[in-house]
């Protein structure tokens, strides 16, 4: 709600030659939004799993092209932008939004 109520506006001195990518000539912004928390992959599945009182089916392969080992949310520039740091832990990120999810789609 807070990204909602401030609309970005477009940078009339963007440098298409050499682009920022904290930058544009559009008006809109990107953010990552997360709570800055790696946390793992099965740890992710698991909370999903339990959400939804099922079992996934797993195949685990090898790493793939692409593939990273370890990422997380890096939220500065949203919290630059609405002045606020995302907490939510994963386990209620994902309670809520399988919550919401199974009432809008029913």
């Amino acid at each position: 709600m807070r990204v909602i109520k401030k609309i970005p506006k477009a940078n009339k001195e963007f440098n298409f030659i050499n682009p920022s990518l904290a930058s544009s000539w559009a008006p809109y912004k990107i953010f990552n939004i997360g709570n800055s928390q790696p946390t793992q992959l099965m740890d992710f599945i698991n909370e999903i799993e339990k959400n939804l009182g099922i079992k996934a089916k797993k195949e685990f392969c090898e790493m793939q092209p692409g593939d990273v080992s370890s990422t997380s949310a890096e939220t500065y520039s949203l919290e630059k932008w609405i002045g606020f740091k995302p907490n939510t832990s994963i386990s209620k990120g994902i309670s809520e939004f399988i919550d919401w999810y199974k009432k809008f789609y029913n």
